[in-house]
């Protein structure tokens, strides 16, 4: 379906027995089949998952030696009396590790506290200290053969091992359903969100605290919410992050200036590094290299932190609502080519207490509230500790003697002591020694000094050090190293033989970039889908992008370089709504600024290749939620597209503005692009496209009320379909179907169509037609009263919510959830989605939704009367909410109620 909207009772636990025989079934490294196996099933439906596992088990058991058979079975033992008494049941056991389930989820978190206190006053051999962690989670339990299944078993797996030993984590949705009655001796604190492996939400958890136990313990075992990159080598020079640090805390924007080269960026992702615990809204990090207009910083922003950008209020309100009063850290990398951000930034600032910037650039900002903290060069000492250290990474064992350092005493200085010039120079100990590299340094420094003066002497010296290692590269190597300039963020390793180089084969181009990347030139690190991706350090790539501007073949690159991602977006297309949709997305995402590079180039020289690259891409827009810009970008081709524009890439331009103004809620806008995309394709006779843009002209034909219009295009668009043999086309019409007989209100006539929709993109595998397909079943089977049927739809529309991260589709989604749960007897959920929806709407004034479009019921006065005064605070809270978060948290009116 197109979518119609744009963007038992535990009582008392007793103590553990322990008079258990020990047997081999205990041994730490046999596989129990688990006690549950006596049961005759497994319960299904809402449950309580807990696992449990000894900390540093290999270690005690080398300190205990036989002993430590002696210690698993007592503490087995003692787990398996308090979850005998607690009413569990044991799944499984593997080695030290317990896996068990309960209908009650306060009998679960009483039966974790008294294993934990029975665990610590247990005097186990040798003084030994055996600490146990324990993970909590409420969530629906499948079954997958005789064994649990599923995403809430790993997600009870990954909170258990997040934590540490004598620590208890709670899932947000456990803790919802104990909050206010645990006893006095039990609390719960609440420890933020966190990423768990495998999931790309993060997870709110809390920490059960037993009176008497040990309360504190180390920052968990899982990273906060944020994009901090991983560094490769290590880092030299704690003095200067120190002092960051100790600014962050004290200032809220702080910029970190200094020429280029000097390591600004290093040091501030280790400052956010070591400030992450602080910040429970996550640290950030936002590269802006390839930014070049300061109305795009802020998108640049919202995209990282995960937020719809659609149309209406801006953008720094959007933002800060986000953030609030939650502790949140960004981390705003080569901020100097877009200072003019800095007005915005305190806008963003004053709306949003709890956020702290970090900025990095050449130059500071200059607006109120701004700290600056300039970076300096290495000292002597640790900048030759640089150079041997990073020598030793292409050289090992390399150890100076005596001399030699005081050569690299000579060389570092020559260098003004700058990271980035070191590590050029030390990539070239690989085949060199010290005395050449210095020698070649200074016969480069001293050639630069009578050529450019228009820089300062670090920025000489910089240069110089690119200009010595691009010198000492083969004429091949350096005509790669340059024109890789045209490549904006870097790009996958598929791409760039066809642009740099055509005439060379494609493996004596790749030779080239690993040499480059020997040489400390660029960096190669794996991108989406396992495939390598190299890019530049800006200012590197900002001197080769001098170089290239020499190349007498400067221009023809630039054309393959369209030409190329023009051929890639088109390829991808179909994958961003298929079965590795997901995948997809990502390498779209890791390409983009090179699209961008792509429609500037086609703007000025060739409309057409622009159009089609907007054809391909605009699904990518709409689910990563740059619709403004594309809208923007299309319209300006559209500006310049003359006559002699070929009319198939006229269709595809006005099928994608169509789209991504149907998408942004303006049903006029979209009808008129769809009508011409019709024109075009009926004229040039391209049958697949044109019923396309039947079925697409259909929606807002609809949605503006000629439903007998929208009917006539879909027997037309189902006829192309069908003499065709377009399977996937049928499918898309039959869901109209659905909708059209939904809209007239005959829900039993819509269904089994859906259902059959739903059945057809399961089997294909198309991750983001099953979302769509999913939704609009749940909405009719709500409609039918199959609550129980709808709330496996919605489960099922989470699961592929967190593989594709389809915010476009949230105001539906969010109805859905809202709907199920008032069925459900949770109005508080519905009532945080409700506002969720609004929030949406505040951002998107024209933003239609299914209860107005399909002829739904609007459950707010039913909540109304549930709720009583608590439904507008309730509504309230929802609207500031991320509307994602609201349909992804398990537990959700935990956080609010």
């Amino acid at each position: 379906m197109k979518r119609r909207f744009s963007p038992g009772s535990s009582g008392a636990v007793s103590r553990a027995r322990v008079d258990v025989d020990y047997g081999a079934r205990d041994h730490p490294h046999v596989k129990s089949p688990g006690r549950a196996h006596a049961h005759a099933h497994l319960p299904t439906g809402p449950v309580t998952f807990l696992f449990t596992d000894i900390e540093g088990s290999t270690r005690l058991s080398q300190e205990l030696g036989e002993a430590y058979l002696e210690a698993i079975g007592r503490h087995h033992a003692l787990l398996r009396a308090a979850i005998a008494d607690g009413g569990g049941i044991e799944v499984s056991t593997e080695g030290d590790a317990f896996f068990a389930v309960f209908t009650d989820a306060l009998g679960a978190v009483l039966v974790a506290a008294v294993a934990q206190r029975a665990l610590a006053h247990e005097p186990w051999p040798g003084d030994a200290s055996l600490r146990v962690r324990m993970g909590l989670h409420t969530g629906i339990a499948h079954l997958g053969g005789d064994d649990y299944a599923g995403v809430e078993v790993n997600r009870a797996a990954r909170i258990a091992a997040a934590g540490h030993g004598g620590q208890v984590l709670v899932s947000a949705s456990t803790a919802e359903q104990v909050a206010g009655t645990l006893p006095a001796e039990l609390g719960l604190r609440d420890l933020g969100a966190i990423m768990l492996k495998d999931f790309d939400a993060p997870q709110r958890v809390t920490q059960l605290e037993v009176a008497g136990l040990p309360q504190a313990f180390p920052p968990l075992r899982a990273p906060r919410p944020g994009s901090l990159p991983q560094p490769l080598t290590s880092f030299l020079g704690r003095e200067e992050v120190e002092r960051a640090v100790r600014l962050v805390r004290r200032e809220r924007l702080l910029t970190l200036t200094g020429p280029g080269g000097t390591g600004k960026t290093r040091i501030s992702i280790e400052a956010a590094r070591q400030l992450q615990p602080e910040f429970p809204g996550g640290a950030w990090f936002v590269p802006l290299e390839t930014i070049r207009d300061p109305d795009l910083v802020l998108p640049q922003v919202a995209d990282q932190l995960g937020l719809v950008t659609t149309r209406g209020r801006p953008l720094h309100t959007v933002v800060a609502e986000a953030i609030t009063d939650t502790p949140t850290l960004l981390i705003l990398d080569n901020l100097e080519q877009v200072v003019a951000i800095g007005p915005e930034l305190v806008r963003l600032l004053e709306h949003a207490p709890g956020l702290r910037v970090l900025a990095s650039s050449r130059e500071p900002l200059r607006v109120d509230g701004e700290q600056e903290l300039p970076v300096p060069v290495l000292d002597g000492s640790l900048a030759v500790e640089l150079f041997i250290d990073r020598a030793r990474r292409v050289r090992p064992g390399f150890t100076p003697d005596t001399a030699e350092r005081d050569q690299l005493r000579d060389l570092v200085e020559r260098l003004d002591r700058l990271p980035l010039a070191i590590e050029l120079a030390a990539a070239r100990a690989r085949r060199l020694g010290v005395a050449a590299i210095a020698e070649q340094v200074r016969a480069s420094l001293v050639e630069l000094d009578s050529g450019r003066r228009d820089a300062s002497a670090r920025q000489r010296t910089l240069r110089g050090a690119v200009a010595w290692s691009r010198d000492l590269l083969s004429p091949d190597e350096r005509r790669t190293f340059d024109r890789f300039a045209v490549f904006a963020g870097g790009c996958a390793f598929g791409l760039m033989a066809d642009v740099v180089d055509p005439g060379r084969p494609a493996r004596a181009v790749l030779d080239d970039i690993e040499a480059l990347a020997d040489k400390s030139l660029l960096d190669i690190r794996e991108g989406p889908d396992d495939e390598p991706r190299a890019r530049m350090l800006e200012t590197i790539h900002a001197f080769a992008a001098e170089r290239f501007e020499a190349d007498p073949e400067a221009a023809l690159v630039r054309e393959r370089h369209a030409r190329r991602l023009l051929s890639f977006c088109e390829e991808i297309e179909p994958e961003l709504t298929g079965e590795r949709s997901d995948v997809a997305l990502a390498r779209m995402e890791a390409e983009h600024d090179n699209v961008r590079a792509a429609l500037d180039w086609a703007l000025v020289h060739e409309p057409a290749v622009g159009l089609r690259i907007g054809g391909a891409v605009w699904r990518f827009w709409q689910q990563r939620t740059h619709l403004e810009e594309g809208q923007r970008r299309l319209e300006e081709l559209f500006e310049v597209a003359g006559e002699q524009t070929e009319r198939y890439a006229l269709g595809r331009g006005s099928t994608a503005l169509g789209s991504v103004r149907y998408w942004q809620g303006d049903y006029p806008a979209a009808q008129a692009a769809y009508e011409r995309a019709v024109e075009h394709y009926r004229a040039v006779g391209h049958r697949a496209a044109l019923a396309g843009a039947l079925y697409d002209l259909s929606y807002p034909v609809a949605f503006l009320g000629d439903e007998a219009r929208a009917a006539q295009l879909n027997e037309e668009s189902l006829r192309v379909f069908e003499a065709i043999g377009d399977e996937a086309g049928v499918a898309l019409v039959k869901e109209v179907q659905a909708m059209l007989s939904t809209m007239s209100g005959d829900f039993e006539l819509a269904a089994a169509p859906q259902r059959e929709v739903v059945r057809y993109w399961r089997a294909r595998g198309g991750l983001f037609r099953l979302s769509d397909s999913l939704s609009m079943l749940a909405l009719i089977e709500i409609r039918l009263g199959h609550i129980p049927e709808a709330h496996g739809l919605l489960e099922e529309m989470r699961e592929v919510q967190r593989r594709i991260r389809d915010r476009s589709s949230l105001a539906g989604a969010l109805e859905v959830r809202a709907l199920v749960a008032f069925a459900e007897g949770d109005p508080e959920t519905a009532a945080l989605c409700l506002g969720a929806v609004q929030g949406m709407r505040d951002r998107s004034p024209n933003m239609l939704v299914p209860s107005e479009v399909l002829g739904f019921y609007d459950p707010a006065d039913g909540l109304q009367e549930a709720l009583g005064e608590r439904f507008e605070a309730l509504v309230e809270a929802g609207r500031s909410m991320d509307p994602e978060e609201v349909f992804l948290t398990d537990g959700l009116a935990a956080h609010v109620v």
